[in-house]
């Protein structure tokens, strides 16, 4: 019981950081039956029967990786027994038994997700478990035929029974793609396997001029086999939360005189003054880093869903990118440091579909990489300080 409630705690305190997204949506369905079983093969399932079926769920997903699924969704069978060498023996003669049957079923299902490369198209794989209302019904199907030129008279019945529920597994296999809004398409390959049966039944030929027949019995577990297309609809989205390193709004700091304890410089360098705002913004210090090279390459990029974000950066009161829309691709360029510290804004032009307008970079000294995480709205400005001393 402890580790359990160990693993839960720390799957709360994973989801808490994580990128959390909600969708509703429909499915359909359309395959083929499974496969009946016959005790005496007299008679059998020749040909293919079709399975047809709706869903609609509501999905949750973490990290754009895993997903959990619950669901309702109603399905059609028609099963069909048809024998070759019955219409051999009998000179061609058709015999076929129709049976359609609705039912409803439950469902709860666990998906992963491989994103391809860079892309928004995904790889994902399903476990369903599936509790199938099937009614109890009870139909029965009596068909007499004759073909006088061959003194043909025989009659056929058959009765078949469904349980009124049993439960199934259904795994799945296919490709999503990630629209523009975040919603999602799939095609994918599924498989129902019932766990008992779902139907069980007899049938008889009666010769009703020799008085001889025939009689098996059959059972199916309500197997089937679709390509199911899939639509899911965005309701909420939360994005992933980063660890930065947060200091107060830039205020102007007090450095300690040191012309009292040393000689003081007949010419002293005046100090650099840090500004606190750009274009009218106030700006937020994210994070401060130390580096001993005058040029440095600048990679941006948008680390967290695409969502529209356009962008302008500016350094020391020049503007070095501007009207730039984020895309999940790095966008990279070199940048001059003066020495002491340079003033990096992210300005935002919008805030995107998601509040507010985050953006990714990294300072790339040589071999060194510096990631940071920047985040501005339409009245402050995330700011990174890049305090630059030679070596």
């Amino acid at each position: 019981m402890g580790k359990v409630i160990f693993i839960l705690i720390i799957l709360f305190q994973l989801q808490a950081s994580a990128q959390q997204d909600v969708y509703v949506g429909g499915q359909l369905d359309a395959g083929i039956a499974g496969k009946t079983t016959f005790d005496d093969k007299s008679l059998d399932k020749k040909n293919l029967s079709p399975h047809f079926g709706g869903l609609l769920f509501v999905n949750y997903r973490l990290f754009d990786a895993v997903s959990i699924e619950i669901g309702i969704g109603q399905h059609w069978n028609n099963t069909r027994f048809k024998d070759p060498s019955f219409e051999k023996e009998n000179e061609g003669f058709s015999l076929e038994m129709n049976n359609k049957n609705y039912f409803w079923n439950y469902y709860v299902a666990l998906s992963g997700f491989y994103r391809i490369g860079t892309t928004e198209t995904y790889l994902y794989g399903k476990l369903g478990y599936s509790f199938n209302v099937y009614g109890n019904k009870t139909l029965t199907n009596a068909k007499p035929f004759e073909i006088s030129r061959l003194a043909i008279n025989k009659t056929i019945s058959s009765t078949i029974s469904y349980v009124s529920s049993n439960q199934s597994l259904m795994p799945e296999i296919g490709i999503q793609q990630k629209l523009l809004n975040d919603n999602l398409i799939s095609v994918g390959l599924k498989m129902n396997f019932g766990r008992t049966a779902a139907l069980n039944g007899n049938y008889t030929i009666t010769d009703n001029i020799t008085g001889e027949a025939t009689v098996d019995k059959f059972s199916s577990l309500g197997n089937f086999t679709t390509l199911t297309f899939r639509y899911n609809v965005l309701l909420h989205h939360i994005d992933k939360k980063e660890k930065v390193k947060r200091t107060p709004k830039i205020k102007k700091e007090k450095v300690k005189d040191e012309s009292s304890e040393t000689k003081q410089d007949p010419k002293p360098k005046p100090k650099k003054e840090v500004p606190t705002e750009v274009a009218g913004r106030e700006l937020i210090v994210i994070e401060k880093l130390k580096v001993h090279s005058a040029k440095v390459t600048v990679f941006v990029w948008d680390h967290q869903t695409v969502d529209g974000d356009r962008i302008s950066l500016n350094l020391n009161g020049k503007w070095i990118l501007e009207d730039y829309t984020l895309k999940k691709e790095k966008h990279s360029f070199e940048i001059e440091l003066e020495e002491g510290v340079n003033t990096f804004v992210l300005h935002a032009l919008n805030l995107g579909k998601y509040k507010p307008n985050t953006a990714a970079l990294i300072v790339k000294e040589g071999v060194k990489s510096h990631k940071v995480i920047l985040e501005s709205d339409l009245n402050e400005s995330g700011t990174l300080e890049i305090n630059y001393k030679k070596k």
